[in-house]
């Protein structure tokens, strides 16, 4: 099967390289972006199926319609041959937005009655459902770490978490703000910022420089949160848990411990529960938690998953 996948550069990398390994030579997968999308426009059925990845159709933003417009180019390039939209995270956030605010255009309702349609989170099904968009449920595969067996839980309490610079708001940066300042003592570790200080943080908030890997600082954590205002199935989460750590997500998942995204008094009580069951050394590896992402985030599993989608479009 040839898929020629078009979208978001770091994520179709990603995922065009991933189906190629786990394809055992039945994929040829490509990603095409920048000035190598403009070879889309004159190949002629060299593709059996085209995935669009993250960026959503209808946007009213200058880019979407200009995006749309090549897109349709594309399309009449390739006459018979199927589209499927993986929707990933933003791009469902925005086109949400834009259709409580009626800004969707024409090319969002072609897509959702032509294409076929693929979501990378369970909620997310639900949400395009709401947009009159069906979809098939198929997380993305990013690669889990690569660990037999997880570290046992530090001996002091500590929290990891992720607020990437100029988006610290969307990741609950101000909820987890707020309950390390009434946590003085607790570390709280923040990744995504390459080293800089949150100027408003506590002196018990560290920002860790760019690491080759988070598995260190996964190793020193007892509890990864996650509060982010929308979201697929977060990569801190699935690392999290394949670590074996406790987690708190603004989202309904297995073996995690739930808390809305602006919500820092709940964020607060689970995290002073969780370190009295620490110091009362009743608190223990989330192995349930582990055993669960092992077997639904497996990477190979989810690109066959995400192939027989394909395979579907394209029969």
């Amino acid at each position: 099967m040839r898929v020629a996948l078009v979208g978001q550069p770091g994520w179709i990398e990603l995922l065009a390289a991933l189906l190629n390994e786990h394809g055992a030579g039945a994929v040829a997968a490509e990603a095409y972006h920048g000035r190598k999308a403009l070879r889309l426009l004159g190949r002629k059925r060299e593709s059996d199926v085209l995935l669009r990845v993250g960026y959503r159709p209808g946007a009213p933003t200058p880019r979407g319609v200009a995006f749309d417009t090549w897109w349709s180019l594309v399309e009449r390039a390739h006459p018979g041959i199927p589209t499927v939209y993986y929707w990933i995270g933003t791009d469902l956030f925005n086109a949400r937005a834009d259709a409580a605010a009626g800004r969707l255009r024409r090319p969002f309702e072609r897509a959702a009655a032509q294409a076929k349609h693929v979501a990378a989170a369970p909620w997310f099904v639900a949400d395009l459902r709401e947009l009159g968009v069906d979809a098939s449920l198929v997380p993305f595969p990013t690669p889990l770490p690569d660990i037999a067996e997880p570290y046992p839980l530090p001996d002091t309490f500590s929290v990891l978490t992720y607020l990437p610079m100029g988006r610290s708001d969307h990741y609950g940066g101000d909820t987890v703000i707020r309950a390390a300042r009434a946590m003085p003592d607790v570390p709280f570790v923040v990744v995504g910022r390459e080293g800089r200080p949150i100027p408003e943080a506590p002196g018990n908030v560290e920002s860790m420089p760019r690491q080759p890997t988070l598995d260190p600082c996964y190793r020193a954590s007892t509890v990864v949160v996650r509060l982010v205002r929308h979201d697929a199935v977060g990569a801190t989460v699935k690392e999290a848990l394949v670590h074996a750590r406790q987690v708190i997500y603004s989202y309904p998942l297995p073996f995690v411990e739930r808390v809305a995204h602006d919500d820092a008094p709940a964020l607060l009580d689970r995290l002073v529960k969780l370190r009295a069951k620490h110091e009362s050394g009743r608190l223990q590896l989330n192995t349930q938690g582990r055993d669960y992402a092992l077997a639904e985030f497996d990477t190979a599993l989810l690109l066959q998953r995400l192939l027989r989608e394909l395979e579907n479009a394209s029969s």
